[in-house]
């Protein structure tokens, strides 16, 4: 969907008000809604919290090694 200037400029004038993860969650979802549509899954507050997390973030990932072809290691 192509966003229409009116939207851009709505979203600059949200951002540059933004003072806080409430006003940034506010920015994510209008944004959310002016490109999908009304019928949208709004962003959550604890989602947001959750994944800008960086303590939680290593719980979220594992590495491991495979063999390249050439017989080093690469990690995934």
């Amino acid at each position: 969907m192509k966003i229409e200037q009116e939207h851009i400029d709505k979203i600059k004038e949200l951002f540059a008000k933004m003072q806080s993860k409430e006003d940034l969650l506010d920015l994510l979802n209008e944004s959310k809604r002016m490109i999908y549509g009304e019928e949208v899954n709004l962003i959550k507050l604890h989602w947001l919290t959750y994944y800008a997390n960086p303590e939680l973030s290593k719980k979220r990932y594992s590495s491991f090694t495979i063999k390249k072809k050439s017989g080093e290691d690469r990690i995934i």
